[in-house]
């Protein structure tokens, strides 16, 4: 799919790792299955539920949804320390939500 390929680009070009690059694969997982929700404890609840071998980087997942709610909600700031830190870790994610995408787009596959 030709938006997953610009996402890709885009990514690895500008280095940007954030939560609503990540939200907005999950959202597309969710619209492949023929469902729709834009709700973040939905996206992970569905991750969750739909692909259960990835316990890991659902807690990821939810850790980042809490910290985007701070950062909303009470006004903190996310040091840069933080974002180097777990860099691999959300270039994971994002590379995993893209597979995903992938493989259900070439085996026409829709849970």
């Amino acid at each position: 799919m030709n938006c997953l390929i610009i996402l890709s680009m885009v990514l690895k070009y500008q280095g940007i790792l954030n939560y609503d690059v990540i939200k907005e694969l999950l959202i597309a997982l969710l619209l492949k299955a023929g469902l729709k929700s834009a709700n973040h404890e939905c996206l992970i609840s569905y991750f969750q539920t739909h692909y259960p071998q990835y316990e890991y980087e659902t807690s990821i997942l939810s850790e980042l949804k809490n910290i985007r709610n701070r950062i909303t909600y009470d006004g903190i700031f996310v040091e840069k320390s933080y974002l180097d830190k777990n860099r691999l870790e959300f270039e994971h994610i994002i590379s995993l939500l893209l597979n995903m995408m992938n493989q259900e787009i070439i085996s026409g596959k829709s849970d």
